[in-house]
């Protein structure tokens, strides 16, 4: 079970929210976070990715960690919020490719392993209304798992 409450907020190293996984079996994107919040939340809410992609996908990217894509929807009014996870100072919207990649010719499917955690709050801002939505993260093709949450006012039974 993931302990939010010990994640450092912009660490991009393994922490107790990270999702895990093993290396050698998974390919993909892995995201955690708590099942509920208050609507307007002004504390940081712990969001947690854990990533392992080919390392041509990584080489694709500057700064992969800038690049990775949330989606959120409300589940009954399907209202939508999208936005990048920025961690890297002047960041640019359409950055200059990286440096192309040279496959290792021994290891031609190698794979690379990396994570985040930062603070959802920052990058997309709480309603105020409670309701139930749904957060994805999306690299290129891969899509991360979906993780359900809920906004709820706490004096709320």
């Amino acid at each position: 079970m993931a302990d939010f409450s010990q994640v450092e907020i912009g660490s991009l190293e393994e922490s107790p929210g990270s999702p895990r996984v093993d290396f050698e079996k998974f390919t993909g994107i892995k995201i955690a976070m708590p099942a509920l919040l208050q609507p307007g939340e002004t504390e940081p809410v712990p969001f947690c990715a854990t990533w392992v992609l080919p390392e041509a996908v990584e080489w694709r990217y500057k700064n992969i960690e800038d690049s990775f894509v949330y989606l959120i929807r409300n589940v009954k009014t399907h209202e939508s919020f999208t936005g990048h996870f920025r961690f890297h100072e002047n960041v640019e919207d359409d950055p200059e490719p990286a440096e192309e990649f040279e496959p290792d010719d021994e290891e031609p499917d190698a794979k690379t392993m990396g994570w985040f955690n930062t603070d959802l709050g920052r990058v997309w801002k709480i309603p105020q209304q409670p309701g139930q939505y749904r957060i994805q993260v999306v690299l290129d093709e891969y899509q991360s798992n979906i993780v359900e949450f809920e906004l709820k006012d706490p004096d709320e039974s």
